[in-house]
């Protein structure tokens, strides 16, 4: 299928192509103190609610502030509704326990995954990023990668607040 571009105000336009993979980003908005644990496992939980469903996620890393994914959209569910969704989400949960808005900084960087070679490090990238940050961490529970992707990079499943929960519908 072609490539196209979605303009944007203000930002790079963002590249879209049919059955691709990306790897997307966003931030804690800067006058937000960082997420809490329950908030990660939360976030993280929230990342995988329509797996299967609405998009093929692949792997997913929610550190104190920023969020990481590699997702595959399904053609009913554009990329920026997904987004959209995960971020409109995680600042009601918050906003609840008495976070006030802004949660997340405006838009998302998104970059589409060429190959499976790049997949596989950007998997690998994802895994090692917390211990990259904090060298003292042992094993990092807001990570999650697919089983199959996880042996593919040469990674074993991690063990998470998640782990052998199947999306829910």
């Amino acid at each position: 299928m072609p490539t196209h571009t979605t303009p944007r105000r203000r930002r790079p336009p963002h590249l879209r192509k049919a059955g691709a993979t990306y790897l997307v980003s966003w931030d804690l908005h800067p006058s937000q103190p960082p997420l809490t644990d329950a908030e990660r496992t939360m976030m993280l939980e929230n990342l995988r609610h329509f797996d299967g469903v609405h998009f093929d996620l692949l792997a997913s890393l929610v550190l104190d502030e920023k969020v990481y994914v590699l997702v595959t959209p399904y053609p009913d569910r554009p990329l920026e509704r997904t987004v959209g969704g995960w971020k409109r989400w995680a600042s009601g949960q918050f906003g609840i326990d008495g976070r006030a808005a802004p949660f997340w900084r405006s838009g998302y960087l998104d970059r589409i995954i060429r190959s499976p070679e790049e997949l596989q490090k950007r998997i690998g990238q994802l895994a090692e990023s917390p211990q990259r940050r904090w060298p003292e961490i042992g094993e990092y529970p807001w990570f999650w990668v697919r089983g199959e992707k996880a042996e593919a990079a040469g990674l074993r499943s991690p063990s998470n607040p998640l782990e052998g929960q199947q999306a829910e519908e």
